[in-house]
């Protein structure tokens, strides 16, 4: 059986190489043809500064949390340390018949993302998690763990820009991530079998001294970060890009000028856009303002900003979700987890805003 298991590897590596290829291909691509069509501007966005500063910046900035993420999972899973990690969650991850990474991983979560997704990508190479409990696992991740992991700055930008708005609006996001997490837990019980539950983990499992763990984490350290490299990059060159030829500024006013005005008046639609345009706090901000200049109510400013919030998930997508998952995972497995895990969000976001339309009477 493990000669049958390694067969395939030499064939699986070279398909990988080459995947890492085509984001470089494509942006190269859509570089020649920009710069055909417009000239001049393709030699402003070449600018070295300007390149250091949307390309390299952050890009370094996700090597760095991916490389201290990678470690963090490589160190926990050496020195046995995944057992007591997921204590806290192991009757949730037992009930979705997850094994007791999935729990180790949930609990991580709570404080590093790419902690979390290290601990379930090593969980996976060594075949002790498959990829539908690896799916449902991640699913999880992006319940509570994500929303407290934000909550913090979210409540104090919220509230201090946004009164009552922002307050219903942490609310509502609470209560999608309470959505997400049962919703998970049930479709692990639902699609796992039943020998996937973690049962009672073996006492005193192995720990490794650093010089025994440094081997191994190199190796797949630079093999994690050669992807990230190959994929991140280039989508971070064509998003900035993108927002240089002036395409996120031509959505901004399409929407503007033909988000229909189903349910709420004038000034919710136009912040609706402006939640998904702008920076962060100044989706808060302009909602307090509309409240406090306009005839917007706060149920309408709080629907206004999870509308364009859930609109903004194709770019948050590209921005940020695209690097952090394909660093760890191959790129196909990589984008399956972030559809699965967007789609599961927008749902329980959609969910969750209907609700409290509902409720607040709007």
């Amino acid at each position: 059986m493990p000669n049958a298991l390694e067969k395939p590897a030499p064939a699986a590596e070279r398909k990988r190489k080459t995947s890492l290829w085509l984001p470089t291909l494509v942006a190269a691509a859509v570089t020649v043809l920009v710069g055909l069509a417009r000239p001049e501007e393709l030699g402003a966005f070449l600018a070295p500064d300007l390149l250091a500063a949307k390309v390299v910046k952050p890009l370094a900035r996700a090597l760095v949390f991916m490389g201290l993420g990678l470690t963090a999972a490589m160190f926990i899973e050496a020195k046995g340390l995944s057992r007591r990690l997921g204590r806290l969650a192991a009757p949730l991850t037992n009930w979705a018949r997850l094994p007791r990474t999935a729990a180790a991983s949930f609990t991580l979560a709570l404080v590093s993302g790419p902690a979390a997704n290290g601990l379930l990508s090593e969980a996976l190479d060594r075949r002790e998690l498959e990829p539908r409990a690896l799916a449902v696992a991640n699913l999880l991740n992006g319940s509570w763990p994500t929303f407290i992991v934000h909550l913090p700055s979210t409540l104090a930008v919220a509230a201090a820009f946004a009164g009552r708005a922002g307050l219903a609006y942490t609310a509502v996001m609470f209560a999608a991530a309470t959505l997400r997490l049962f919703g998970a837990a049930a479709l692990g019980r639902l699609i796992l079998p039943e020998a996937e539950a973690a049962g009672p983990a073996a006492g005193g499992e192995a720990s490794r001294t650093w010089r025994e763990i440094w081997p191994g984490l190199k190796t797949r350290l630079r093999r994690r970060l050669a992807a990230l490299v190959g994929v991140a990059a280039p989508v971070f060159y064509l998003i900035t890009l993108a927002a240089q030829a002036g395409l996120f500024t031509w959505l901004k006013e399409a929407a503007a000028a033909h988000f229909p005005d189903f349910f709420l008046p004038a000034e919710g639609a136009a912040l609706v856009v402006f939640a998904f345009t702008s920076e962060f706090s100044s989706g808060f901000a302009a909602a307090g303002a509309l409240i406090e200049n306009s005839s917007l109510t706060v149920a309408q400013a709080a629907a206004a900003l999870l509308l364009g919030n859930i609109i903004a998930t194709p770019i948050r997508v590209m921005r940020w979700q695209l690097g952090a998952y394909l660093g760890f995972f191959q790129v196909r497995l990589g984008l399956f987890l972030i559809l699965c895990n967007q789609s599961f969000r927008i749902l329980s976001l959609g969910l969750a805003l209907a609700a409290f339309w509902f409720l607040a009477g709007a």
